[in-house]
């Protein structure tokens, strides 16, 4: 199970690298480009900082902090601390996200990450698929580690008792 999650996180990157390229490209010269008029849209932001532009200009912080998350993460894959599938799925993902924007941190001049995705239903910050990576990982992570982790082993230990 190990092995195809974190080919899938390489494949997220990839296409999360592509994307911003596109973005950077295509994108920035326009700004804007509507899906669904006031609802979707495909916008180029540059993100100083992380969620919702906090901690902006501290880019040493956030590559620091990201590295070690990531470098956790991958010690809890690699030592099996984590192996039920949904564990390693989300963890996988929030690799991937982790990965995609650090790479932007730490290439770009200017040190941002591209954003692109603007949902102006609910006026809500523009983000990119490294974040919807993050969350959605995050959030599988949370439901995993509350209503699975551990349940397997109390259900064999209570019934051999």
């Amino acid at each position: 199970m190990l092995v195809p999650c974190l080919i899938l996180s390489v494949l997220l990157v990839a296409l999360d690298q592509l994307i911003k390229y596109w973005a950077l490209t295509q994108l920035q010269p326009i700004s804007t480009i509507p899906i669904i008029e006031g609802v979707l849209h495909l916008t180029y932001r540059e993100n100083r900082g992380a969620a919702f532009s906090i901690l902006t200009g501290k880019t040493e912080f956030l590559v620091i902090l990201s590295i070690v998350m990531l470098l956790f993460l991958l010690y809890m894959l690699l030592s099996k601390k984590i192996s039920h599938r949904i564990g390693v799925f989300s963890t996988c993902l929030i690799l991937a996200g982790g990965v995609g924007n650090l790479i932007d941190r730490v290439i770009r001049p200017g040190n941002f990450v591209v954003d692109y995705i603007d949902f102006r239903l609910i006026n809500f910050a523009v983000f990119n698929l490294a974040d919807i990576c993050i969350v959605c990982g995050t959030i599988l992570l949370m439901l995993y580690l509350l209503f699975i982790d551990g349940k397997e082993t109390k259900k064999g230990s209570e019934s051999h008792d």
